[in-house]
């Protein structure tokens, strides 16, 4: 009832006087998701930010853990976008819904961004976001440029390619449908998750990476954070016995989202690619 009650106050000083940026303000943005959080982490001016997610940094899930650092956070409760007042709200597609739906029907300018799963998207949510925070330009430059890298990178697919497993905590990895698997296509690799018939991120039996390995093993690498027993499975003394060369790491945020941070990601994949980097 208390909730309710303020919710409505709320609403109704919101209603009273609706916010609409300044003429020549960039907007002042919310993000309540992950994924947009390091979209906006890139593309906004610091001073557009009025907080990000709970999640925005955390080493676990955000390549932009420690730029987030700097700035508030939110925990996508509707009391706090209204009394914040932003001029947007930026969120995902999935979770949130009825927040997002509450905060419309106030008056609130909703964004929401599907959730990345091919390299693809990823330049068009780049220029999406850029000229939803009046910054066209940087949006612009940022999209072409990771257009013109993914190109230089990308090699076919053969049935002869290379295979590659992301192997995370608790033995999860990333199969078909992924973004980390759009990855390693590009790059011509083969994923062996998606050859067993694994879709999206599942269990993986240690006994079938022992008895077929793939020609790269890729494992988590945890980010800014003490060890845990999640991480166990990656340090299991049985992956001793693969070949060293057909093992790397990268950071386990790699490829939880896509935007221009994920050049990154490929650029690592593509030097520990067998038989040669980009």
């Amino acid at each position: 009832m208390i909730r309710a009650a303020w919710l409505a106050v709320m609403a109704g000083l919101v209603a009273a006087s609706p916010v609409r940026p300044d003429e020549g303000r960039l907007p002042r943005v919310m993000s309540l998701n992950l994924c947009t959080d390091q979209l906006v982490l890139d593309l906004a001016d610091p001073g557009q930010i009025v907080s990000l997610s709970v999640l925005a940094d955390d080493p676990s899930l955000s390549a932009n853990w420690e730029r987030a650092a700097a700035y508030p956070k939110n925990g996508g409760a509707a009391e706090e976008v209204l009394a914040a007042r932003p001029d947007l709200v930026v969120t995902g597609t999935f979770g949130l819904t009825d927040t997002a739906r509450l905060l419309e029907g106030l008056g609130t300018r909703i964004e929401a961004f599907d959730y990345t799963q091919t390299l693809d998207t990823i330049p068009g949510d780049i220029r999406r976001m850029g000229r939803l925070l009046g910054q066209e330009a940087r949006g612009e430059a940022m999209a072409a440029a990771f257009e013109a890298e993914l190109s230089a990178l990308t090699r076919p697919v053969t049935p002869g390619s290379p295979t590659a497993l992301f192997y995370g905590q608790n033995g999860v990895v990333s199969g078909g449908g992924t973004l980390a698997s759009s990855a390693l296509a590009a790059l011509g690799l083969r994923n062996q998750a998606e050859i067993y018939g694994v879709t999206g991120v599942a269990p993986y039996p240690l006994e079938l990476l022992l008895s077929d390995p793939p020609d790269l093993l890729v494992l988590s690498e945890p980010e800014g954070s003490a060890p845990a027993l999640a991480d166990l499975a990656m340090r299991h003394p049985a992956l001793a016995l693969l070949a060293p060369q057909g093992r790397g790491a990268l950071p386990e945020a790699a490829f939880s989202c896509g935007g221009p941070f994920t050049l990154d990601a490929l650029r690592a994949l593509a030097r520990l690619r067998p038989g040669g980097g980009a």
